[in-house]
């Protein structure tokens, strides 16, 4: 009898500990893990940068993106070739020349967010530097 309740008390308590709150289930977002509403963020912003009229618009996108980055302590990297080529520009703010950017938000070490686009202005890639 006593070993019956020996028995049943350890298969109670190994059951106990496999299903403890400490350990994270598939929907529990592991930590530093990115949200779906950073994404959703991150798209957004990409979105009215690869969309903006103007060059003075696309500005003032870059600078929504550099901000929200700052706020939420994401970094991102870019890295700009020449249009309709495959030549890395290392400074493509003075590019007389269009380039493609690719922008890569980072949470972390782990990417959140991929994007590209063809500035309007190149100047503008300046205001993507200056975080860095």
């Amino acid at each position: 009898m006593i070993l019956r309740f020996l028995i049943g008390l350890i298969v109670s308590t190994a059951l106990v500990g496999c299903s403890s709150a400490n350990h994270p289930s598939a929907s529990t977002p592991r930590p530093g893990s990115p949200s779906d509403s950073e994404v959703s963020q991150a798209m957004r912003l990409a979105d009215n940068i690869e969309r903006a009229p103007t060059a003075r618009d696309e500005a003032d996108a870059l600078k929504r993106l550099q901000r929200w980055a700052a706020e939420h302590k994401m970094i991102y990297q870019t890295r700009s070739v020449r249009a309709n080529g495959v030549d890395v520009i290392e400074h493509p703010t003075a590019a007389p020349f269009p380039v493609n950017t690719r922008v890569t938000i980072f949470r972390g070490q782990e990417p959140l967010y991929t994007f590209t686009f063809t500035p309007r202005d190149n100047a503008n890639l300046v205001l993507l530097d200056s975080s860095l």
